[in-house]
This record gives structure tokens, C-alpha cells and sequence, in this order.
């Protein structure tokens, strides 16, 4: 599941925006592949087969790019629970100060 993984990696005053976004593209390409594997099978004459292979090789380079961004996952997340840790002691200190 994305959501959770990318808003665990964004600081939370941009999850709205990245969550929306994640979405729009999740529907843009339930919306798209059935378009690309008609257009293919039209193209193909009917191959079932040959469009099965050339949509599971469009579906590689995704597969790759998420590999590559879990090698940076860690860090991130550890990057982002630092400003927020950062954060919380600023207010905890602004709020033992007013009082």
C-alpha cells in the first residue's frame, strides 16, 4: 500500500497534497491501462498474449523505481522524525515558557 509509506516519508503539511496526488494518478491509471491494452489488442490483432508481455513490461520500470526509492525509504523517515521530534521540543519549550 503507497499512501501509508508516502506519508510517512513527507512532512505532515504537504501529505494532503501528496495523498491527492497519489490518488489522481492511481485513477489516471486504472483509467489509462485498459485504454492502452485495447488500443494494443487492436494493433496486435487480437494477441492476448503479446499485450499480456508488453504491459508486464510496462509495469518493470515501476517495480525498479520503487525498489530504488526503499533504498532511500530509511533515511527519509528517519530525516522526517527528526524535524518533527525538533518540532515537538520547540513547542514543549514555548509552552513551558508561557506558563
Amino acid at each position: 500500500n503507497q499512501a501509508p509509506v508516502i506519508q510517512e516519508i513527507n512532512l505532515p503539511e504537504a501529505q494532503g497534497q501528496i495523498v491527492s496526488w497519489n490518488q489522481f494518478l492511481e485513477s489516471l491509471g486504472r483509467g489509462i491501462a485498459p485504454l492502452i491494452a485495447g488500443i494494443l489488442l487492436v494493433v496486435t490483432g487480437m494477441n492476448y498474449k503479446l499485450v499480456v508481455m508488453i504491459m508486464v513490461l510496462c509495469i518493470i520500470p515501476g517495480i525498479v523505481l520503487w525498489m530504488v526509492a526503499l533504498k532511500w525509504f530509511t533515511k527519509d523517515s528517519q530525516i522526517i522524525k527528526d524535524i518533527l521530534n525538533e518540532r515537538a521540543e520547540l513547542l514543549k519549550a514555548r509552552q513551558n515558557n508561557s506558563i
